[in-house]
């Protein structure tokens, strides 16, 4: 079966320097190519080949800015009954659904609406529930936890979307050009301004896929007496992990805590994928020391 939809939107760049609703063409055109491949590749990213995309420019310009009409033509191959396998409930069936998801329309969700709560922080855990991913950030004083869509959750591990959207808004790096907007009708239903563009900029060297946090025991093979905390560790097998307990560490640094044979440590570890250059890898990072085992006797943890 094959069914065409379509759907209208506008983007705009507004500020001091289009005050004549003139842009430099070397501005525009690398932004509206990134607009495409942000678009086509969160297609890929959600329907694979069940679905192919095209984005057109309608020919009308916007006055009071630098604006531009556009449409999105989607075509399904296909009848698309889920998103992801077994999880037919999550199902984005249609282009305006899609736009949604990238966060262009609609004005409330979507993977911009994720990357302006994230604020340029990486998450500390990321996990897929039935009908939702969950992120979570955690610090020293708080832990925020974000559910999102598993569409908006798929796009923010896309480095393809995530590169051109940075491309996209890269205008908001020149003098004079302060705000981003997009959406369906004359008022805009995403605006992104110069100041918050700094939180979609991707870190393409390293791009974490997936993380959890589990209870381990491990065992004590070296303690690093140098600024990288990262310590020699066995939970099974040999790992390296960054030790990001304060006040384990400030215990350790004071004196308080002694090492020796046969040690081991129960933590709360956050386990991480990456990907880099593209390869795989894979982090450790104890969040928590809660036991401390000298042998067979216990440590006074703080």
């Amino acid at each position: 079966m094959v069914d065409m939809s379509s759907t209208h939107f506008s983007i705009k760049y507004d500020g001091p320097a289009l005050a004549t609703h003139e842009m430099d063409v070397h501005e525009l055109a690398p932004a509206l190519m990134a607009l495409s491949d942000m678009i086509k590749s969160a297609n890929q990213a959600l329907y694979g080949n069940k679905a192919d995309i095209k984005i057109h420019v309608k020919g009308s310009f916007k006055g009071g800015s630098f604006g531009i009409d556009l449409i999105a033509v989607q075509t399904l191959y296909e009848q698309i009954t889920s998103l992801l396998a077994g999880q037919g409930p999550t199902a984005i069936a249609n282009l305006m659904s899609l736009l949604e998801a990238i966060g262009l329309i609609g004005g409330s969700g979507g993977l911009i609406a994720l990357l302006v709560k994230l604020r340029g922080r990486k998450p500390t855990t990321i996990e897929n529930q039935d009908n939702s991913t969950v992120f979570t950030v955690m610090s020293e004083t708080s832990t925020e936890r974000i559910e999102v869509d598993l569409a908006t959750g798929k796009l923010w591990k896309d480095k393809t979307v995530r590169k051109s959207l940075q491309q996209v808004l890269r205008p908001l790096l020149q003098e004079g050009i302060d705000v981003f907007a997009a959406g369906r009708t004359p008022v805009p239903e995403l605006v992104i301004t110069r100041a918050e563009s700094q939180w979609f900029i991707f870190d393409e060297a390293s791009v974490e896929l997936t993380s959890s946090i589990i209870e381990q025991v491990c065992h004590i093979e070296s303690v690093p007496f140098k600024n990288d905390n990262k310590w020699k560790l066995n939970n099974g097998q040999t790992i390296y992990a960054f030790m990001e307990d304060p006040a384990f560490l400030a215990a350790v640094n004071e004196g308080t805590i002694r090492f020796g044979s046969g040690d081991r440590l129960k933590v709360n570890m956050r386990i991480a994928q990456h990907e880099k250059n593209g390869k795989l890898e894979t982090s450790y990072h104890v969040l928590q020391v809660l036991d401390h085992h000298i042998g067979t006797q216990h440590s006074l943890l703080p």
